[in-house]
């Protein structure tokens, strides 16, 4: 697989697992950010409603990916 080498140097490097780690931050919140004006421009209703709707699809998807490795 073409990606193997390239894990096991980021193991061994904090600098690119800080980047790496960094940049998946900006892109997290770049995904809440847009979903917000989603919502609000939709009118959807409150953001409480949909993040407890965020959460339990979350917690389904980790269960059923915990699930297949079983």
């Amino acid at each position: 697989m073409w990606i193997l080498p390239y894990l096991e140097g980021l193991k061994s490097n904090l600098d690119i697992q800080d980047i790496l780690l960094h940049n998946l931050q900006l892109a997290i919140q770049g995904c809440i950010d847009i979903g917000r004006h989603i919502v609000s421009d939709e009118g959807w209703g409150g953001l409480e409603a949909l993040m407890k709707s965020f959460i339990s699809s979350m917690k389904k998807v980790l269960l059923t990916k915990n699930c297949r490795r079983i």
